[in-house]
């Protein structure tokens, strides 16, 4: 009877040791995503360094987040800039979702300046598993500076500007 009791009511030390072993068997085990309803909130901070696409012409940054089949964008700054504070929040709700997506939904981030929509001369683009977002402390990162790099462009190691952003799930 005693034996019973003590798998019942295992002691902290006994907890401690089956993490660590599930740890060790599957990392990330204790972080799966769970089916049902999720919301991500986006907040895009500031926008600075940005080098200019057309010569003598500052650019009017935008931010375009896609995320669960949904496309959201900041509003754009009054005037050109090269550095802005936009400090929006955006959010994206969705309900009843699989696993299945939600192991293969990303966050998409596209900076691009607003006088010039080609792909082609986005200031970058970064984009985020919910898997990695939901695997760090409390399903978030936070005040994360990217740098801006545009993949399609003749120079993809060519940095444009940076990004200051936070992401929960």
């Amino acid at each position: 009877m005693s034996e019973k009791k003590n798998e019942e009511n295992p002691t902290n030390e006994e907890i401690i040791e089956r993490v660590k072993t599930t740890m060790k068997e599957n990392p990330n085990s204790l972080n799966l995503m769970k089916k049902g309803d999720y919301s991500v909130h986006v907040l895009i901070e500031e926008i600075k360094n940005l080098i200019s696409i057309k010569k003598d012409h500052l650019p009017r940054p935008m931010i375009k987040i896609s995320c669960l089949g949904q496309t959201k964008r900041t509003s754009k700054p009054k005037e050109d800039c090269d550095a802005y504070t936009f400090n929006e929040n955006i959010y994206f709700d969705a309900t009843d979702l699989s696993v299945d997506t939600l192991n293969s939904s990303k966050i998409l981030i596209e900076a691009y300046d607003y006088h010039n929509f080609s792909r082609k001369y986005y200031f970058g683009v970064h984009e985020f598993d919910f898997e990695y977002i939901y695997s760090k402390e409390k399903h978030c990162i936070k005040n994360l500076w990217l740098a801006l790099a545009n993949p399609e462009a003749s120079d993809i190691t060519k940095i444009n500007g940076y990004l200051k952003l936070s992401i929960s799930i």
